[in-house]
């Protein structure tokens, strides 16, 4: 398909839409030079809405390096949100000093908080940034930026997981269940609940299971099935309804095996 046939296609979907992504997924065997020359055209425009997509095109991929300079231009802090939020990451990829990120992480919008708190939990010991996604954890108002500097304080080993097991947040309660001590107490409890978040019934395949826990864990999710959680994805949403029966299963699977043994 040509490329602005595609592009046509991800301009019907808004930003952060997960067909948008669909659509923009067949640019994957674009070669960097193509792909490059394409984002350049779109940033020269000067639309917000098409310099959105010119940063998604360039996704944060590798080889991006002869627009280092055009990507440090358009990522100044006065420049929309949007546009921010889609080419933070690829502005990182090509070596953007990360105190610049540290910056970003207090942007006024929140889109821009989490692709900042993202940047920075992708640098290794980096002091400033832990703070940062220490603080965006703590006092963020957004739940989707608390969530990501969460996720990114856990893969480095850094988050205090049992502060956050009551946390408002589900998606931050799964990622402190999955450092807890015995977090299966309480993933039977959140599986109980009538539309628990994706994230509990992932843990499900990520966390070894103790025999004590199978059959209860393997009834709840039987009931989300019974009762068509998987149906429940809104429209745009990842998971998408195909991912959450996907994971349902997965953990159906993991479950069962496991209480047959």
């Amino acid at each position: 398909m040509e490329i602005d046939a595609i592009l046509g296609q991800a301009r019907r979907w808004p930003q952060g839409d997960i067909r948008r992504w669909e659509a923009l997924g067949q640019l994957a065997d674009l070669d960097d030079d193509e792909r490059i020359r394409c984002a350049e055209e779109l940033f020269a425009t000067g639309d917000p809405a098409e310099m959105v997509l010119a940063g998604e095109v360039l996704d944060g991929r590798m080889g991006l390096e002869p627009i280092a300079v055009l990507l440090e231009q358009v990522c100044h802090p006065d420049q929309d949100p949007g546009v921010l939020t889609a080419t933070l990451g690829s502005w990182s990829a090509v070596g953007a000093p990360p105190e610049a990120f540290v910056a970003f992480a207090r942007h006024a919008d929140a889109g821009v908080r989490k692709t900042a708190a993202q940047m920075l939990g992708g640098v290794d010991d980096y002091d400033d940034g832990v703070a940062v996604l220490r603080d965006l954890l703590a006092t963020d108002p957004e739940p989707e930026v608390r969530l990501e500097a969460a996720e990114w304080l856990a893969s480095q080993g850094r988050l205090d997981a049992d502060k956050h097991l009551q946390d408002e947040v589900p998606g931050i309660r799964a990622v402190a269940l999955k450092l807890a001590a015995d977090p299966f107490p309480q993933l039977i409890a959140e599986l109980a609940a009538r539309d628990p978040s994706w994230r509990f019934v992932r843990l499900c395949t990520w966390l070894k299971i103790p025999k004590h826990a199978r059959a209860d864990l393997h009834d709840n999710l039987a009931q989300l099935q019974e009762d068509f959680w998987t149906d429940r994805a809104g429209p745009g949403e990842w998971p998408t309804v195909e991912e959450r029966a996907r994971l349902l299963n997965d953990a159906l699977y993991a479950t069962r095996k496991r209480f047959l043994r």
